[in-house]
């Protein structure tokens, strides 16, 4: 199957439908029906937890901006997730960032400059790049900083299930504008498994959570997060249309977090 896929960020929308079958059925009517379990669920309360977990998750969601040096610059935008920080001394902290290789790279490029982004022009911060995946569509980031930022909390994601509520956040579009843009869905597949190719155009297979949460360009790693606002994955592509023939919708991939975590642990750690 040929694979055509779009780099993108994540946008955030909750559809309820309430459906009641009796002589006729009801669409698109939510009432705040009550759920008997250990305690009480309501529709507003699945609303609280969702405005809770998206509080907790955005504070951990970074813009990531790369320029090309030279007299003809050019500028290149995605998103990111703090993952980590290490104190290096009583002032400063270094930070990691967990993003997209393809939202650093300039084809097989390095950018020549990358900077981060929290939501404010005149507060860039430079970033180093330690490292990027040959076969995986991952890069880590480092910053140093005086400010406290808020590291993402982490997840099993090796424990996902079909249907469980997943929140994308990262900056679609334009990264001034639409800062930390957030959009619900639900897992699709927990691990999908895709036959790619590296950077050096050798065949690999790589696996993926699958999902419908809204994601557009701009947010290529970005964040995906549980109900909880734990961080179980990074966005970084998804299946589109090539003509007016094919339309796709919701057809969104992360690479799970367990996964990324493997990839660079060795980086923080060292």
């Amino acid at each position: 199957m040929k694979k055509i896929l779009t780099m993108m960020i994540i946008l955030f929308s909750v559809t309820l439908i309430s459906c009641k079958k009796d002589e006729y059925i009801i669409i698109n009517e939510v009432k705040n029906y009550e759920v008997d379990v250990d305690e009480k669920i309501t529709i507003s309360t699945l609303e609280d937890a969702l405005v809770n977990a998206i509080k907790k998750a955005e504070q951990s969601v970074i813009g990531v901006i790369a320029t090309t040096g030279g007299v003809f610059s050019g500028e290149a935008f995605g998103s990111g997730v703090i993952i980590a920080s290490k104190k290096i001394n009583e002032k400063q902290n270094e930070y990691f960032v967990v993003t997209n290789r393809h939202v650093i790279l300039n084809g097989n490029k390095e950018y020549a400059k990358i900077q981060i982004y929290f939501g404010d022009m005149n507060n860039l911060i430079l970033a180093n790049l330690l490292m990027y995946d040959k076969a995986k569509d991952l890069a880590l980031l480092s910053f140093v900083s005086e400010r406290i930022f808020t590291v993402a909390s982490i997840a099993d994601s090796t424990k996902l299930e079909k249907g469980r509520y997943v929140i994308a956040i990262g900056s679609p579009y334009d990264y001034e504008y639409l800062f930390n843009t957030s959009t619900v869905g639900n897992v699709s597949h927990p691990n999908r498994k895709y036959e790619e190719k590296t950077i050096n155009d050798l065949i690999c297979h790589n696996y993926y959570i699958q999902h419908d949460a809204s994601i557009n360009s701009g947010n290529s790693g970005g964040g995906l997060f549980n109900i909880n606002g734990e961080l179980i994955g990074i966005n970084t592509w998804k299946i589109i249309g090539t003509d007016q023939y094919e339309e796709y919708e919701g057809l969104g991939f992360s690479i799970p977090i367990h996964i990324v975590l493997e990839e660079v642990s060795s980086y923080i750690n060292e």
